[in-house]
């Protein structure tokens, strides 16, 4: 790992520990493209480049996330249903 990729984690890793100090589980996914900075670390540009970091208990955490998961899958569905009724009223 390059001093620039720790440089990233530790970031993440900051925001977590405060998060922490008030809340019992925390879980921060970042991402983003990868750009010509990263290209000089060996990475190519293009790419997504992805941080998960957590603390805490890892039941509430991967509960909270499979919920969240649950919750957008299911308000795409009711979406698409609803687009799908207007076009049936037209």
């Amino acid at each position: 790992m390059t001093e620039a990729e720790q440089a990233e984690i530790d970031e993440v890793d900051k925001h977590v520990d405060a998060l922490r100090q008030k809340w019992d589980s925390v879980t921060i996914f970042v991402s983003r493209e990868a750009g010509a900075e990263d290209m000089s670390i060996g990475r190519e540009a293009g790419n997504t480049i992805s941080i998960s970091r957590g603390i805490g208990n890892w039941f509430s955490r991967f509960g909270m996330i499979r919920m969240w998961l649950v919750d957008q899958e299911e308000g795409q569905k009711i979406e698409r249903r609803r687009e799908d009724d207007g076009r049936d009223e037209t």
